[in-house]
């Protein structure tokens, strides 16, 4: 029995010391009035003391290109209904050093810091007779640990502070919100200039100089999107846009080098036009404006229009040309001016009408410049918009040299003709875009239809079954122009092959989603696609398993790509089949759940961009995470991540 006593002595002191050499940081707080009416205001001093070696974080949010960071500070008082919910914390300037953890400059506190709390009574307080706390919840490190985060309480004091007006000129000044959880978020009213950065310039190069590494991979990532945003189907269309634009500039063109220059101002005004447009978007709506705005059913029905309006005039329904008068003064003055407005303005339509697509790869990005860091953003912006410029400066050339060679102007018709179907086709995925947002999704059948209908016009019409007022007849079918005939009699078949349930490949971007709701088998075993992530969690937890996020959207090209092409593949089926999949679609307006997943993705994940899979443990660890890919066994790789 002794002994029972003298062990059950020993683990409870070990307990209390283990327990109190936890405790590295102390709070003392103090209000400037001891005594306040309900609805009146006071100020908090909070002093916080943190033992040598030890440091903790500021309290606005900090997450590095992975989407992980450490816990922010954050402070409440109790109990519950003796105080409104704090809205304003003047903090004292955070000190900044390089985490090789996080691989990013993380901003923290060390030694002493201050916190001036404004706070509004819900009810009559006397701190001599009333206990009242304030709580902060924090996490502690050291060089060589982190402990997880804890709460540490101090009972504000009966004696009052003193607040100068010196130290509240220099802390930070800090706006509190609340998500929808119920926790803090601090958000910086100015500019932290950080201990760090003000020091000596000497040290500020320093600084500079070990950033230039993650600034040169940014560009190399922002560019390698760019490239690969050339491939997108939204961008498509505008190839042969370009063309057409283009064509009737040269046709009237005067002046020895007017094509290079048109060419020239038509890249810099697409570049400029990505640039400005997405800066102003995450400014003005945030992280997640840009996907608000391409999800806009407005938005799609402009771009139906803009496409409709093109592929019309390009099937020689019309001439795109303003009235009689008009065109007299603007012949009039472009003999004089530079008559580059028009070349800027068809840049700026580019941009509009391809942010549908292209806007996931900058995403990232915007995530930055809508934090305050716009310096970035704007660079990743200009390198990502320069890429998807680059052919597009040399399809702008192409129609002054097409107006060089002879006989330019039958073939070219043919091919204004080819060019107009495909617009036409593609304008139904935008109007499908739009209906969706209501409810009103277009079929697969239809949009198939659709597509399959204009293929086989493109067939007939290339083998001259058929033709427009401005075509000569066709007399006989040459060898290259019986090569694009079969080409697109097979790309008809092709299209008509997805009537029988059969994967389309890239063109499954073009289409509907398949909706994914529906139990598959792979391997003999079922994939189940969840749409709860609370409902997958408990699952994954129940069946020892680890969860599949799938950030997708209703509107997301990727998305519906690798919904229709990559996830039906038997492989990827059976690693999908090894873990619970959920999807959580983020772009669904006025939708509380899908507010909810948005917001967790860009606070969890760090991340706007769609297509996002992360691979989780039932606990929420993170294994892994990919994006859009058209590689299986890249994707198969990555799923591996998540088979237990």
């Amino acid at each position: 029995m002794k002994k029972v006593l003298l062990i059950l002595t020993l683990f409870f002191i070990s307990f209390i010391a283990i327990n109190a050499q936890d405790k590295h940081v102390k709070l003392e707080v103090s209000a400037e009035k001891t005594v306040i009416k309900s609805g009146e205001e006071t100020r908090l001093l909070v002093n916080m003391t943190i033992d040598e070696h030890w440091y903790t974080y500021a309290i606005s949010a900090q997450l590095n290109k992975e989407g992980i960071g450490p816990q922010a500070t954050e402070f409440s008082i109790k109990p519950d209904g003796a105080f409104d919910k704090i809205s304003k914390i003047y903090a004292q300037k955070p000190k900044s050093k390089k985490d090789e953890g996080f691989q990013m400059d993380i901003l923290h506190y060390k030694g002493k810091a201050y916190f001036i709390i404004k706070v509004k009574a819900l009810k009559d307080i006397d701190f001599g007779k009333d206990k009242i706390d304030l709580v902060a919840y924090l996490q502690q490190c050291d060089p060589t640990k982190c402990l997880p985060g804890e709460e540490f309480t101090a009972t504000i004091s009966k004696q009052p502070a003193t607040i100068s007006d010196d130290l509240l000129k220099s802390a930070v000044e800090y706006d509190i919100t609340y998500d929808e959880s119920g926790y803090p978020v601090a958000t910086s009213k100015t500019e932290i200039k950080t201990e760090k950065e003000t020091k000596t310039s000497e040290k500020a190069e320093i600084k500079e100089e070990k950033s230039g590494g993650s600034i040169w991979s940014m560009i190399a990532r922002a560019l390698v999107n760019g490239i690969l945003s050339i491939f997108m189907p939204c961008v498509f269309p505008m190839i042969p846009i370009t063309v057409s634009f283009f064509t009737k500039r040269s046709e009237s063109a005067k002046g020895k080098g007017r094509g290079m220059r048109d060419a020239i101002a038509y890249a810099l005004g697409i570049v400029g036009s990505f640039t400005i447009f997405g800066l102003l978007v995450s400014g003005i709506f945030g992280a997640a404006g840009m996907q608000d705005l391409v999800s806009s059913p407005w938005f799609n029905f402009f771009v139906v229009g803009i496409f409709l309006f093109f592929g019309l005039s390009l099937l020689g329904a019309y001439e795109i040309q303003v009235p009689t008068k008009l065109t007299n003064k603007i012949d009039t003055k472009s003999r004089n001016t530079s008559g580059l407005t028009s070349v800027f303005l068809m840049s700026a339509t580019f941009a509009l009408a391809s942010f549908s697509c292209t806007g996931p790869f900058i995403a990232d990005s915007l995530v930055a410049a809508a934090n305050g860091s716009w310096f970035y953003p704007m660079i990743a912006m200009m390198c990502f918009s320069a890429a998807l410029a680059f052919p597009f400066f040399f399809l702008a050339l192409f129609p002054a040299a097409l107006n060089k060679m002879p006989s330019a102007g039958a073939w070219m018709n043919n091919i204004k003709i080819v060019l107009g179907f495909v617009v036409l086709a593609i304008a139904t995925k935008y109007l499908n875009n739009a209906l969706q947002v209501w409810g009103m999704d277009l079929s697969r059948g239809f949009v198939l239809s659709i597509y399959s209908a204009c293929a086989l016009l493109i067939t007939l019409y290339i083998l001259g079954v058929f033709k427009t007022k401005m075509d000569a007849p066709v007399e006989r079918v040459g060898t290259l122009r019986l090569l694009f005939a079969v080409t697109f009699a097979t790309v008809t078949f092709y299209i008509f092959s997805g009537f029988f349930g059969g994967s389309l490949g890239f063109l499954e971007g073009m289409l509907p989603a398949r909706v994914i709701t529906e139990t598959t088998t792979a391997g003999g075993q079922n994939v189940v696609w969840l749409h709860n992530y609370d409902e997958a969690i408990a699952k994954a937890k129940e069946e020892g398993k680890n969860v599949f996020l799938d950030f997708t959207g209703m509107n997301c090209t990727n998305c519906k790509k690798m919904d229709g092409d990559m996830f039906p593949r038997p492989a990827v089926q059976e690693g999908l089949s090894k873990m619970v999949t959920v999807k959580l679609y983020t772009d669904k307006r006025n939708d509380p759940e899908s507010e909810r997943y948005k917001k967790m993705q860009i606070d969890v994940y760090g991340t706007v961009a769609l297509p996002t899979y992360i691979i989780i443990t039932p606990e929420g660890k993170e294994l892994g995470r990919i994006s859009y890919t058209n590689s299986e066994s890249e994707f198969l790789e990555f799923l591996a991540k998540g088979s237990k």
